[in-house]
């Protein structure tokens, strides 16, 4: 580029003879096609892969607008100039290489005349194919005044704005200097910001809130896909932590619409991660039994990360209850007709030494019956397993009768909250400890069970999936 600069500067402005080479033919013969390369060599991640309109100002010298068009390279062009600024215009149209068609030029009266600027370029864009590419207005050339007539047309035409900068160091323009710039148009400014709301309320799990703010992004041009992904994702958790079954199948469906789109907004891992989600809340809409169980320690672990103790202590109360009648399913399935319990099936001795557990039990713990109920439990399952000597509960440090005690204060714990009979609000460590404790049972339930429960869906051991199956977070843009 240095030697093509030296050659420039000896050339004259103008020419003292016919055909005799200038600087600016010379620039816009020799040096443009070098910036271009170099600038389509170094392409910034917000300038426009691809432009099906750019909109031009024409001022004295069509260079500007030839710096522009060969970068953006767009379909078609519509030169914006004023009568004096017509023999630029025939240098652009013998330099560009557009059928007539592409091509476009209309004259406006006045060098401030904004209202006519936006009436011409709005008819144009009316009758643009359906579906076409981006527009983009370029107001690097005309006059200071011209350009802030464009800028007003563009804002109202909810266009982004390019212009080239150029080093002047003494006054006059380097060529080949020039640096595009691209201004992001009103709606993709403003929907950055929408898009920032929705990630952020994403993230704090105000999944309706979420929703909400990314149906604003929906028609905002460039966002618009962001904005309808983040509504569906956020569609997906919010039916999924209300545990919607229904909702959860539906939303599930409108996500999967959207796949083509995940690479634009997650990361591998995160597509992999979501992949993951939807087989997984699939299976909880269907009812699949363990997929239930460990759902219920996955919300857990939701609502206990937004500090909503009592939601994650009943969550986690069901998912240690959940595993211990799923224990007894898989080691005494002849008590069980379907998912009812056939009390009068418990064999004799195992109900025998079930009363005994229960008596001593009742005594240490006030434990409130020694009796089993129609109905399994919580610490009706626990006492039975145990009176059927099962390895869950040793696997789970339930090894006595005071681990059955421990369980019973669990029970109290969440029997005691405003979601189940009492008022008593289920402090941080309280929650902990229930966490930790279904934690462990359902590791235990996997370890005696693995054979039968490893599929494609649930090849990796509870701890990994249970992480995996946390609700994304994707990156703000």
């Amino acid at each position: 580029m240095d030697a093509l600069r030296e050659t420039y500067w000896k050339l004259p402005k103008k020419p003292n003879e016919p055909g005799e080479m200038t600087r600016e033919r010379f620039e816009r013969e020799q040096i443009i096609p070098r910036w271009t390369q170099h600038v389509r060599e170094n392409w910034r991640s917000n300038w426009p892969s691809e432009v099906d309109l750019l909109v031009s100002l024409v001022g004295f010298s069509p260079n500007t607008t030839l710096y522009c068009y060969q970068a953006l390279r767009p379909d078609s062009l519509l030169l914006v100039h004023t009568k004096e600024s017509t023999p630029s215009v025939d240098i652009i149209g013998a330099a560009v290489d557009l059928p007539a068609s592409k091509f476009h030029r209309v004259s406006v009266d006045g060098a401030a005349d904004a209202l006519s600027i936006y009436k011409v370029v709005h008819e144009l864009l009316e009758i643009r194919d359906e579906g076409a590419g981006a527009a983009i207005f370029d107001v690097t050339g005309g006059t200071a005044v011209m350009s802030a007539a464009a800028a007003l047309a563009a804002w109202q035409l909810d266009l982004p704005l390019c212009y080239l900068e150029s080093e002047r160091p003494e006054g006059e323009v380097i060529p080949g200097s020039q640096r595009l710039c691209v201004l992001e148009s009103p709606s993709a400014l403003l929907g950055v910001d929408l898009a920032k709301d929705a990630h952020r309320l994403l993230a704090e799990g105000s999944f309706r809130a979420a929703s909400m703010a990314a149906a604003e992004l929906e028609g905002r041009g460039r966002m618009a896909h962001r904005g309808r992904f983040l509504k569906r994702l956020a569609r997906l958790y919010e039916v999924w932590s209300a545990l919607d079954l229904e909702g959860i199948t539906e939303a599930a469906a409108e996500l999967e619409v959207e796949r083509a789109f995940w690479p634009s907004f997650l990361s591998g891992e995160e597509q992999e991660r979501l992949d993951e989600q939807l087989k997984f809340a699939l299976r909880v809409a269907k009812r699949d039994p363990v997929a239930q169980l460990e759902n219920h320690f996955v919300l857990g672990e939701h609502y206990r990360a937004q500090g909503r103790h009592e939601f994650a202590a009943m969550l986690y109360y069901r998912a240690m209850e959940g595993a211990f009648v799923q224990r007894l399913e898989r080691i005494a399935p002849d008590l069980f007709e379907g998912e009812r319990f056939v009390r009068d099936r418990v064999p004799k001795e195992v109900l025998a030494r079930f009363k005994a557990v229960a008596t001593e039990l009742q005594g240490k713990s006030n434990y409130d019956s020694h009796e089993l109920h129609a109905r399994l439990g919580f610490l009706d399952s626990a006492v039975l397993l145990y009176a059927y000597d099962d390895a869950l509960l040793s696997k789970g440090e339930v090894n006595d009768i005071e681990g059955l005690g421990h369980l019973r204060t669990l029970a109290d714990v969440r029997n005691r909250s405003p979601l189940a009979h009492g008022s008593q609000p289920v402090g941080e460590k309280d929650v902990w400890v229930l966490c930790q404790k279904s934690l462990g049972f359902l590791r235990a339930l996997e370890r005696l069970d693995a054979p039968e429960r490893l599929d494609d869906t649930r090849a990796k051991c509870f701890d990994v999936r249970y992480r995996r199956l946390a609700f994304l977070k994707p990156t703000e843009p």
